[in-house]
């Protein structure tokens, strides 16, 4: 591993783990959630180089390089199936019980994690593969701590969503939907931005095009028709007109150039979560009434409008659908020129374990957005939803705490 690889390594380990060192505060990370902890007293150093050796065997596939890290000195790629360097004592020269530092052994994608604790004297697994096999060995007896999935829900929330994230811009249907959790009257204001004001929401400054008091669908329905509000790109720094809907002096959705902003949203935050996909869905999935429409985003990445992709879910199978739908950006060059540059070029080396890797949504300006049949919307990011999920539209059978 060269030197700026492992630097890159240890800033996403710090950044995604929250890896603060300490020789007395426990745990000094937060992996994802299910994991374990386990003592390492007690343990001897041959047996755990034994058991992790063919567990890392059974994890990868042939040729398949993992990380081996040790804080403040350079981490290596192993590969588990060559014999491994060893030092002047005769131990792994990244140790599996770690011996004054702290010594990793991670997956390239991060699906799975061996954290040893130096001062802790512990070992801490994440991904249900890697904690099975050693539950399974019975080499850790005594265990210290346990992370399960963890949910909780924070209601009557506000959301925004770019435009180019809806399928067709159909901003006027997400209105709707929006509107039907209310009754009416509402008040109605379109807004002009004057060209001298940029501070984009200080509404007040903005010029009135029209104002009036909905009271009824149809009223509401006839004024949608006739009304025409351009699309800007997300990039765009400013939005020159905004469709403001209010009822009782609180905004229930807000329309402009950009995005559309929402009121009364639930969020629901995964503490210490896996795979951002994979607890998505988990969320969303349960709820959905199919067909289900997902837009993934990755402009954070992808640098042109073929970062914006829309496809459809008839049943539960989602990996099945990006597999088939999205794999092949692994093969864009902003990818294979990008962070710890990998050839994706053959069509083994393309897997959903590395486009989850390669498009991970804490990156900005990277989207997953669900609509199902029924008007449920939900939606994750790591600007607008800053890193939960967002459930709006038609969710009045959600049940939150």
């Amino acid at each position: 591993m060269t030197g700026a690889e492992d630097e890159q390594v240890w800033n996403v380990i710090c950044r995604q783990f929250h890896f603060s060192p300490s020789t007395t505060e426990f745990p000094s990370f937060q992996v994802p959630h299910p994991f374990v902890t386990y003592s390492t007293r007690d343990v001897k150093w041959k047996e755990i180089e034994t058991v992790l050796s063919h567990i890392l065997i059974t994890l990868t596939d042939e040729g398949e390089r993992i990380m081996a890290l040790d804080w403040n000195h350079q981490g290596y790629w192993v590969d588990p199936r060559q014999p491994f360097e060893r030092d002047e004592e005769g131990t792994w020269i990244i140790p599996a019980l770690p011996d004054g530092d702290y010594s990793f052994f991670i997956a390239r994608d991060f699906q799975w994690g061996y954290l040893g604790h130096p001062w802790e004297q512990s070992v801490t697994l994440f991904g249900e593969n890697l904690m099975t096999a050693f539950e399974e060995s019975g080499v850790f007896p005594d265990v210290i701590r346990r992370g399960e999935r963890q949910m909780t829900f924070q209601p009557n929330e506000s959301v925004s969503v770019y435009r180019q994230l809806l399928p067709r811009d159909d901003w006027k249907e997400l209105v709707r939907i929006q509107l039907n959790q209310y009754s009416y009257p509402f008040e109605i204001k379109l807004l002009e931005r004057p060209r001298n004001t940029k501070q984009q929401h200080e509404y007040e400054e903005w010029g009135v095009a029209s104002h009036f008091i909905a009271t009824e669908t149809i009223q509401m329905e006839r004024f949608l028709e006739g009304l025409t509000i351009p699309p800007m790109d997300m990039l765009s720094e400013e939005s020159n007109t905004v469709l403001r809907i209010r009822k009782q002096r609180q905004d229930i959705v807000l329309v402009s150039n950009q995005e559309v902003t929402m009121h009364g949203v639930i969020y629901e935050e995964l503490k210490d979560w896996g795979t951002e996909y994979e607890n998505f869905f988990d969320a969303i999935l349960p709820h959905a009434t199919f067909p289900l429409e997902v837009v993934f985003c990755g402009r954070g990445t992808l640098d042109d409008e073929d970062s914006i992709h829309a496809m459809t879910l008839n049943d539960t199978n989602w990996q099945a659908v990006f597999e088939d739908r999205l794999l092949h950006l692994l093969n864009r060059k902003e990818i294979t020129s990008g962070f710890l540059p990998t050839n994706y070029s053959k069509p083994s080396q393309r897997k959903l374990e590395n486009f989850m890797t390669e498009f991970m949504l804490i990156i900005p300006y990277h989207f997953i957005l669900t609509r199902d049949a029924t008007g449920r919307f939900g939606m994750f990011d790591h600007f607008c939803t800053n890193e939960k999920i967002a459930h709006f539209g038609n969710t009045d059978d959600i049940q939150h705490a």
